[in-house]
């Protein structure tokens, strides 16, 4: 479906166009119709599936430019998020040039001005309602983005008070996940009528997954190998704390790539400027932690590579989504090895394919999938299948045996089967 059968204001189908936005994602045909109507919604949408652009157009499309007051307030869980969400809009002003924005976000100083969207993290916004409030009476719009990434950090409660705030308005939430806690907080506040929740795959169809069998050779020789072979346009390097992030970043440098990096513990000034050459195409190569993974827009990803499966299996589908983003192509690695086969079962119960690779030489070849078995449960697979046949063949052999044989043997290995799917549900329901 294309923006020009939404029969909106030809302006913002002009302006999408000129940004190189023609059709709609997924997300978008199905959010953005209901959201011009003012529905109220939940949306389950991973990253990179368009829901920022889900939200601005009916955002614009509703908005009344004949005063100077909120006519929308967008909260994000970060300044990263708040920064990316404004850059998302300063687009639509070329066709919208009264469409103002107000930034109310950590690191940025204090502004109470008059503009038709307010963008903010929570903490800022309710610091800056006393003095806004007379401003807020015509806000007909709050978006909660990232509203799973809010209550990781622990906004709940302001998210609660913020939402108080406001009488009779149309509430859009955006969440990668739509967990207990979240559907708790909006039926104190919204008609069941008016909650619709949208379903996204939460894996995007478009990314293919592989893994790499390291055996355990050294971490930052196989990132080397990995750049020699794939030679990437723009590689993300995830891995789970801040520590191994800084020490592959420092090893590159020295190596004289050109990498940037980005986690929460960057001091917020070369946070924004290093998000600000991450997007100018600056690096080949940027190093990050999960935090890095939610919810920011880097355009051009090719690849990413995952030197570890995050602790949180949800934050696999936040790093994955960092790379083919709207109608792009991806592809995403991971390292393992026999000891981190776990993730790799539960991941694979969700319904996810990987192929398995190694490294031979100059080149990563396909492999054969690895079984997943350690030495422990083929010993006892080997034994079940020796008592079987034994217990097939009786004291005497009789006519048919190897049929009995056979059949036994099967027998056995489907209930180990059967044990391997269990084990991996229950992977699955442990995290």
């Amino acid at each position: 479906m294309e923006f020009k059968e939404l029969k909106i204001d030809e302006k913002l189908v002009s302006s999408l166009a000129r940004q190189g936005y023609q059709r709609l994602t997924e997300v978008q045909e199905e959010t953005i119709p209901l959201a011009i109507k003012g529905q109220s919604l939940i949306v389950k949408a991973m990253t990179g599936s368009g829901k920022t652009h889900a939200f601005i157009v009916p955002i614009i499309e509703n908005m009344n430019f004949n005063n100077d007051t909120f006519d929308a307030v967008i909260i994000v869980p970060t300044r990263e998020l708040g920064y990316q969400t404004n850059d998302f809009i300063k687009p639509f002003k070329v066709e919208f040039p009264l469409l103002t924005t107000n930034l109310a976000i950590g690191g940025e100083k204090e502004k109470v001005s008059r503009a038709k969207i307010l963008i903010a993290t929570p903490g800022k916004f309710l610091s800056l309602y006393p003095k806004l409030k007379s401003q807020l009476t015509t806000v007909k719009t709050l978006v909660l983005d990232e509203m799973d990434m809010l209550f990781d950090l622990g906004f709940q409660e302001d998210i609660d008070q913020i939402i108080k705030l406001f009488k009779n308005i149309q509430i859009l939430v955006y969440s990668a996940t739509i967990m207990r806690q979240l559907r708790t907080l909006f039926k104190k506040y919204l008609k069941a009528d008016a909650i619709k929740i949208i379903d996204e795959q939460n894996s995007n169809k478009k990314v293919r997954h592989y893994l790499i069998d390291t055996r355990h050779q050294d971490t930052l020789k196989c990132i080397e190998k990995f750049i020699k072979i794939k030679n990437p346009y723009l590689l993300l390097i995830f891995a789970n704390t801040i520590d191994k992030v800084d020490e592959l970043y420092e090893k590159l440098v020295e190596n004289k790539y050109k990498v940037g990096i980005m986690h929460g513990s960057l001091e917020p000034r070369r946070r924004k400027n290093m998000l600000r050459d991450i997007k100018d195409h600056k690096f080949q190569i940027v190093c990050m932690s999960d935090v890095g993974s939610r919810g920011i827009d880097i355009p051009d990803v090719s690849d990413v590579l995952s030197v570890d499966f995050p602790k949180d299996l949800s934050y696999y589908f936040h790093r994955v989504g960092r790379t083919a983003r709207y109608v792009k192509n991806g592809e995403a690695y991971t390292f393992f090895n026999s000891d981190n086969i776990s993730p790799i079962l539960s991941l694979e119960s969700k319904g996810l394919h990987f192929t398995t690779l190694r490294f031979k030489d100059d080149e990563l070849i396909e492999t054969k999938p690895f079984t997943f078995k350690n030495k422990e449960e083929s010993t006892e697979l080997s034994r079940d299948i020796k008592r079987a046949i034994k217990e097939s063949k009786g004291a005497k052999v009789k006519p048919g045996y190897k049929k009995k044989m056979k059949k036994a043997v099967e027998k056995v290995k489907r209930r180990h089967r059967f044990i391997d799917k269990r084990k991996a549900r229950n992977e699955l329901k442990n995290g």
